[in-house]
């Protein structure tokens, strides 16, 4: 066990462990075979009901309209009153037309509906996620992934509702006229359906091509503006546009491809209802039907063409979507800490990182403790105690920074799968978020800041504090509120855009180490924030440590104060370099 206690020879802890493997596939599951939230709940089984409805109603009155159609054709020349005809055939169209109308709004509001859940739960998991993920890939996926879903949501299984039924009362309604009629309209529809059976796989295997390619531009032109000023620097800009180059007509010949199938498919579904005019009209200048019947299959004819027409891009919007899926889905199914099963992470671990949490009022230096356990490697036996400290003590890590960054993540509860952090009785994993940002505070260097005005910033942790508190939390890190109010554009209330712009790293780290130690968390964590504060702020910084009530677990980048490889040296003695505390009780995490 490593312990922040009294000066002793720290037993080796045991190696960090690998990240928590993601959710386990089934047997014979690929990659992108995990299923999307489902479509087809609250409000959007309603919309979905409501778009058969319109389909059968459009089917209906679409019959209604080419059968009076053709009885219009029959009274030519009979002297037969016709006003009721027509007052019930501009009734048909006027429903015809409605219900168009109509199915377009409520598949657009089932689509949106879908995708506005689709992309909260993307940001949410990619905010969640142990992994990190390209900026550009990120955003490849919430708008043109999110797009291919949103086009089969709205644009696909809507024309495929409406369509089967008119297509089926259709082809019913004229084999009960002639059996010629439904076979001349009948079959090139058949012909078509196996047309777009046929070339869906390949429409799929193009389309997931297309999205490869898009998704390896985007993260180039993304890490390549983020890297700007040391490609100018360096005078890459030319190499750096060759290089997006080359990755955009991978782009231009994966897209050129997919077209060629998408463009049968659509001729195909053209073709189709033209075959079956060509059909009837044979049919009647052969006399197998009368000209009235043949003028009301026209007419379906037409009818059934436009919806035919859309089954083409219906396919296309299909395997888009499956392609889109099979990038989206893994990335949902991945259980962030806030969204995993903590409860089944915690009964993993065992030993004194498991049992119920404490209220989170406990008070007393006991109460307020840290333990911090971890799973052994080979996953068997008990959670080994890896760290404990008390309100008052810091801790010092040094090590590598992969192995450091591993340590500071499960102090923060945010790797449940390997590793239990208890504070003050709680266990971080099991906390929820608001409970996780009351014990914990966070500030590591080069951090980016999200996009708001700076008290927004300072208050991230806890959005309840006031202005006034959010001052004095930046006053106690060092940085000047007077002083930027005054020098800033909007004082306080600039607006931070591009990971904080326009403040400078000094001042960024000075925002995130306010964050951190508002509301004096019990266990407050710095990851080398020294490294972005001059020289002033680190001996603000200093200062902040020795005073702070709760238990500081830090990095630097400074004097380590030690005297000798893996030997703390006493609190107080030691070379008083530039870190945080030279004289806290040191940590190696090995290799």
């Amino acid at each position: 066990m490593i312990s922040a206690g009294p000066p002793a020879p720290a037993s080796t802890p045991a190696p960090v462990s690998t990240p928590a493997p993601r959710r386990d596939r089934a047997p014979g599951e690929r990659r992108g075979d995990e299923p999307l939230p489902p479509l087809l709940v609250g409000t959007r089984r309603w919309y979905l009901a409501g778009l058969i409805a319109l389909a059968l109603v459009r089917a209906g009155a679409s019959v209604l309209a080419a059968a009076l159609a053709g009885r219009l054709v029959g009274a030519a020349g009979t002297g037969a009153p016709v006003q009721g005809l027509l007052a019930a055939a501009a009734a048909a169209v006027v429903a015809v037309g409605a219900s168009v109308f109509a199915e377009r709004l409520v598949a657009e509001q089932l689509g949106q509906d879908y995708i506005h859940e689709l992309r909260v739960k993307l940001v949410r998991s990619t905010l969640d996620s142990d992994r990190s993920r390209s900026a550009g890939v990120t955003i490849a996926r919430s708008t043109n992934d999110l797009t291919a879903v949103r086009n089969w949501v709205a644009q696909g299984i809507a024309p495929l509702v409406a369509g089967i039924p008119l297509v089926v009362v259709t082809v019913v309604w004229l084999s009960l006229t002639s059996v010629w009629l439904g076979a001349a309209v009948g079959l090139p529809l058949l012909l078509l359906v196996a047309v777009l059976l046929l070339l869906s796989r390949p429409a799929f295997e193009r389309a997931r091509t297309v999205r490869r390619a898009r998704g390896r531009l985007a993260a180039q032109v993304a890490d390549t503006v983020h890297a700007r000023e040391a490609v100018r620097f360096a005078g890459g800009s030319a190499r750096e546009a060759r290089r997006v180059d080359r990755a955009g007509q991978r782009v231009v010949e994966a897209a050129l491809s997919r077209a060629r199938i998408t463009g049968v498919l659509r001729s195909a579904s053209m073709v189709a209802p033209i075959a079956a005019s060509i059909g009837v009209g044979l049919l009647a200048s052969s006399g197998r039907v009368d000209a009235a019947t043949a003028s009301s299959a026209l007419m379906l004819a037409g009818v059934v063409g436009a919806q035919s027409t859309e089954q083409g891009r219906v396919v296309e919007y299909r395997q888009n979507f499956r392609a889109a899926r099979r990038i989206i889905a893994p990335v949902l199914s991945e259980a962030g800490p806030s969204a995993t099963g903590a409860g089944a992470a915690r009964r993993g671990l065992g030993g004194p990182g498991t049992g119920q949490s404490a209220p989170s009022g406990s008070a007393g230096a006991s109460g307020q403790a840290v333990e911090l356990t971890r799973r052994p490697a080979d996953g068997g036996g008990d959670a080994e105690p890896l760290l404990e400290a008390v309100p008052g003590e810091t801790v010092r890590l040094v090590g590598g920074d992969v192995q450091v960054d591993a340590v500071f993540h499960e102090l923060a509860g945010l790797a449940p799968g390997r590793a239990a952090c208890r504070v003050a009785g709680v266990d971080l994993a099991a906390a929820g978020p608001r409970e996780r940002r009351r014990l914990v505070g966070y500030a590591s260097s080069g951090m980016p800041l999200e996009r708001g005005s700076i008290l927004r910033a300072v208050r991230y942790r806890l959005p309840d504090a006031d202005d006034d508190e959010a001052r004095a939390a930046l006053a106690a890190a060092g940085a000047d509120p007077e002083a930027w109010e005054r020098t800033l554009p909007q004082g306080l209330r600039t607006l931070l855009r591009n990971g904080g712009q326009p403040l400078t790293p000094g001042q960024r780290a000075q925002v995130h180490l306010a964050r951190a130690v508002l509301g004096t968390p019990p266990l407050l964590l710095l990851n080398r924030i020294d490294a972005d504060l001059d020289a002033a702020g680190r001996r603000a910084l200093r200062a902040l440590v020795r005073g702070y009530p709760g238990i500081v677990v830090l990095a630097s980048n400074g004097s380590d104060g030690t005297g000798g490889a893996g030997e703390a040296a006493p609190a107080g003695e030691g070379p008083q370099g530039d870190g945080p505390e030279p004289g806290a009780r040191v940590v190696v995490v090995p290799d």
